[in-house]
């Protein structure tokens, strides 16, 4: 897709993040889900909500819990993050390395505020691995924005993805002739 930049022409290419790696069904589409024992379940659907577990191995109809597979093992979902012990201290420009902001969030504490702001002015700041529930892992990012903590959480980084400049044929849509709004016009 093409973007006008003050008279350059830019090719636009989103830039996808990749999340844990769990194991896929023969054919590449689905998830994989497994018992306790790592033994392959299928989901059979019985009606529009209703659905039943097969263990592949046995032919048997599965009541037990079904989990998502990794590498061949059952893994549980993770727990919403509620302690901290290690985080790492970074520097303030690495964080413009982490690609996507998915969810930001306001952190109260006068004593952590007086850590931040001493890293605040080496320049460094606080980083650290955080789950808000279930399989997706971020970068939980600590800066200070208007003497509050402000605590951003990402996924990716760009030196994890593929920068290449190849260009790429974009099938282009066409207009139907339906009036839009101005972007200048809007307060964003």
């Amino acid at each position: 897709m093409e973007l006008k930049i003050k008279g350059h022409v830019c090719i636009q290419k989103p830039i996808s993040v990749e999340g844990l790696k769990l194991d896929k069904t023969a054919d590449g589409k689905k998830e994989l889900y497994v018992n306790k024992i790592g033994e392959t379940l299928t989901k059979i659907q019985l009606q529009k909500a209703e659905y039943k577990w097969v263990n592949e191995k046995t032919g048997q109809e599965e009541t037990g819990k079904s989990y998502k597979s990794l590498k061949g093992k059952p893994v549980a979902a993770f727990a919403k993050t509620k302690e901290v012990a290690d985080v790492d201290i970074i520097d303030n420009a690495d964080r413009n390395s982490y690609i996507e902001n998915e969810k930001t969030y306001q952190l109260i504490s006068d004593s952590l505020k007086a850590e931040l702001k001493e890293l605040c002015a080496q320049n460094k700041t606080m980083s650290f691995k955080y789950v808000n529930s279930g399989f997706k892992i971020h970068r939980a990012v600590l800066e200070l924005w208007n003497d509050k903590i402000i605590m951003r959480c990402f996924r990716g980084r760009l030196d994890q993805v593929d920068l290449s400049e190849d260009i790429i044929d974009e099938v282009k849509a066409q207009d139907e002739g339906v009036e839009r709004l101005s972007l200048d016009a809007l307060e964003v």
